[in-house]
């Protein structure tokens, strides 16, 4: 019989031999014929498993046994290293805010990011990590690129260890169409692993034109077309409209064109027909509203067909257009699609053609509850399959030719009429507030021949400006104006706020300056020179 048993293994890290059973005689005595059973654990380490449980492929464990009346007595065993090596990439393309795959909408020329997030997914360190991408041409190496590491190495010591995430990212330029590209990440750890992602977007190119009237389809395609911001940069470069009881009551210009197809997305492979579909759209009131989409002038869209002069296989300079007379059938849009237009056309084999449709901004008069400025768009969809391959990006804008203030408050009746001899001291406070916020003479002198009138704006509309005359509501939307340069009586209007507004307006300052609205028995002034530098001022004296 034995006593004092010991048992010990080096290998034990997470809990040393334990008795278990086999005691079943004289207790704390090994009887002859019993056996006693330990029960020890160790923690696998990752160094261990790393070097493959010290380059055998297995942990190796000793354990001695010994007692007072016996020397010590050990036996082995080995327990197998499972390396399992594991890599995982994951790609993604990034368009403005929208991460994801597959985007849409992308706009060619623009910066495209790809972000890629590298993964250990088994259970060995990797090393000699590699991320390659194919640029979207597989098969092509030359023109590969490694993406830029960005962080995710938490202990600084170059392996991609067990659960790290690498990050990467790259940019690069939009191209129009499809494009795909596939990324590949590399590493060694008990061999060589490998996994791939691709990431996609679709992007459309941004060489519709949207132009003046007078824009032909010869100047389009030569490159020689103004574009109507510039044409009408003397009016701000959008549509003009004007107001009469709420409601739009004028446009200017009456007509413009939209020009589409110089990418040479409008193609035809073989001779048949083909469809072409132009999608409008708008922000009226922070969402797109057909209601207030511009009609095609129907009698004036356009196929044309593009010589290739130089046969090149490509729209470029010196090609010329030739109206296509026959076969072409417009079919605009109506209910939620007005505003779209269908275009169908029998076309030649291996064929360029461009559109170029006219529309009438007067369809918008007679509207009411417009949030102003509006801003439309108008994008190519070749062959009606819901993808579009061609936008202006610059898109038109539809703003009031006047700039007003409204009142932060309901309209309501009763209010005083404002008479004009109430009107002069208000007009002289207003001008020397500019004066002494840096106006220059000749700002100055446009103030005070600027004729201010008064008489029924409607609704919550206190004043508005069209540059060169001042309208003033008669009585401040039913609530009346007050009229002192000292404060501002409540409940009423302040009138030396709105002139104030007006003539900022003209001296060129928008509502980011000067504000949208103002609230009864508030007095709103654009800013003061200690929180507004005189430099930032366009108009201070020089």
């Amino acid at each position: 019989s034995l006593t004092g048993i010991t048992v010990v293994d080096p290998n034990a890290t997470a809990q040393a031999p334990t008795y278990f059973s086999g005691d079943a005689g004289v207790i704390g005595t090994l009887d002859v014929g019993e056996t006693w059973t330990y029960s020890a654990a160790h923690t696998v380490t990752q160094a261990e498993i790393d070097s493959n449980g010290g380059g055998d492929g297995d942990i190796d464990n000793t354990a001695t046994a010994d007692s007072k009346e016996t020397g010590p007595v050990s036996a082995s065993a080995s327990v197998p290293v499972a390396q399992k090596p594991g890599i995982q990439v994951d790609k993604k393309t990034i368009y403005g805010s929208v991460e994801g795959d597959g985007l849409t909408d992308v706009i060619a020329g623009r910066t495209v990011t790809w972000k890629y997030y590298v993964a250990n997914t088994g259970n060995v360190s990797l090393s000699n990590v590699s991320l390659v991408d194919d640029n979207g041409t597989p098969g092509n190496t030359l023109d590969d690129f490694k993406p830029a590491f960005r962080s995710g190495d938490t202990d600084l010591d170059g392996k991609l260890d067990v659960n790290e995430v690498w990050c990467y990212d790259f940019s690069g330029t939009a191209v129009a169409g499809n494009y795909k590209n596939i990324a590949v990440a590399t590493a060694t750890g008990s061999g060589t692993v490998t996994d791939d992602d691709d990431s996609s977007y679709f992007a459309i190119s941004d060489t519709g034109q949207i132009a003046p009237t007078n824009t032909t389809c010869d100047q389009y395609i030569n490159g020689t077309a103004q574009d109507f911001s510039a044409y009408y940069a003397s009016q701000g470069g959008v549509i003009q409209y004007g107001t009469k009881n709420n409601k739009i009551n004028s446009t200017n210009p009456g007509v413009f064109f939209y020009y589409t197809g110089l990418s040479g997305a409008i193609k035809s492979v073989a001779a048949g027909d083909f469809i072409v579909n132009i999608d409008q759209s708008n922000d009226q009131g922070g969402t797109s509203n057909s209601n207030w989409n511009f009609n095609l002038l129907k009698s004036d869209a356009k196929v044309y067909r593009v010589v290739d002069v130089n046969k090149s296989g490509k729209i470029d300079a010196g090609d010329s257009c030739s109206q296509v007379n026959s076969g072409v059938v417009i079919t605009p849009g109506s209910g939620a699609n007005k505003g779209d237009v269908t275009v169908k056309f029998t076309a030649a084999a291996n064929t360029f053609y461009v559109l170029g449709l006219k529309y009438d901004t007067s369809s918008v008069v007679g509207l009411s509850g417009l949030s102003d400025p509006v801003k439309y768009t108008f994008k190519t969809d070749v062959g009606g399959d819901g993808s579009f391959e061609e936008t202006d990006t610059n898109g038109i804008t539809l703003k009031s030719k006047f700039s007003s203030l409204l009142l932060g408050a309901s309209a309501t009746t009763g209010g005083g009429a404002l008479k004009q001899d109430q009107l002069a001291p208000i007009v002289d406070a207003a001008i020397d507030y500019w004066s002494a916020h840096g106006a220059n003479a000749q700002a100055l002198k446009q103030l005070r021949s600027a004729d201010v009138v008064i008489g029924d704006l409607g609704a919550q509309l206190l004043g508005e400006t069209d540059g060169l005359v001042v309208h003033l509501d008669d009585d401040a939307a039913g609530h009346g104006w007050s009229t002192g340069l000292d404060q501002v009586a409540a409940g009423k209007v302040d009138l030396y706020s709105t002139l104030t507004h007006e003539y900022g307006h003209m001296l060129g300052f928008e509502h980011d300056l000067l504000g949208e609205s103002l609230d009864l028995g508030k007095r709103r002034l654009p800013f003061d020179l200690s929180v507004f530098p005189a430099a930032a001022n366009p108009y201070a004296a020089v």
